[in-house]
């Protein structure tokens, strides 16, 4: 007898830890349509009124939905829908801590056709006349570079040769910086780089996010040649 009342104030004593760890509640349900027919993906949406706070899921394949780990009380405000029937509203004034309580809806067909959605764009990117190679902050500092250079990083360019491309004279080229022409104004450097310094960049490497090289294409006398339109460095 002594060993019976034991272990009914043992189950007693766990089974009132375990509801001490529940802080939630749960809202499970069935939508169908009026039919009788199980909705799938039906949106169910519910909204604790007092706070504000929504919890959204969707139907399985035969219709059933689980809402977990909503916070106790109410009241709750539940929104079903569903593509081509009419949205169901329901109430729930309360839902006790720790269980789950069961609310279905039943979905009507609103009888209305889906019209035709058309979307159009306008495209705002700039037509590429040429090919474009481009190395970002993290490559440029994977890359080793003996002179700290434009040139270690431009001759990666398959069209290169030093920062003469597609065989033209590197006066040619156009450099610019965030946008700002920065070109050889007064042909001091053999190189093409302002300055006058042939082995620097025209600012610290450090300061570089980007080195982009874009090549255009242009008739001349009925031939196409390639000239370079400028290096870009951010």
């Amino acid at each position: 007898m002594l060993k019976r009342i034991l272990f009914l104030l043992l189950a007693i004593a766990t089974g009132t830890i375990v509801n001490a760890q529940v802080t939630s509640s749960s809202i499970t349900g069935n939508v169908r349509s009026s039919s009788g027919e199980p909705l799938v993906g039906a949106t169910v949406k519910a909204t604790h009124v007092p706070t504000g706070t929504v919890y959204t899921t969707q139907t399985r394949t035969d219709g059933v939905f689980n809402i977990v780990n909503m916070i106790p009380g109410g009241p709750y405000t539940i929104e079903t829908s569903f593509v081509g029937y009419s949205p169901d509203t329901q109430s729930a004034q309360e839902l006790p801590l720790g269980e789950t309580i069961r609310i279905d809806a039943d979905l009507k067909s609103s009888g209305k056709s889906l019209t035709e959605v058309v979307i159009t764009g306008t495209p705002t990117a700039r037509k590429k006349t040429g090919p474009t190679f481009s190395l970002s902050k993290d490559q440029i500092a994977a890359i080793p570079s003996l002179s700290r250079s434009l040139q270690d990083y431009t001759r990666l360019t398959p069209q290169a040769n030093g920062n003469s491309f597609g065989g033209m004279n590197n006066r040619f080229n156009n450099i610019t910086i965030d946008g700002a022409v920065n070109n050889d104004v007064f042909g001091l450097a053999a190189s093409g780089t302002p300055g006058g310094q042939a082995s620097t960049t025209p600012i610290s490497l450090d300061a570089i996010q980007e080195i982009q090289v874009v090549l255009t294409h242009k008739e001349r006398n009925g031939r196409r040649t390639r000239l370079q339109d400028r290096i870009r460095t951010v």
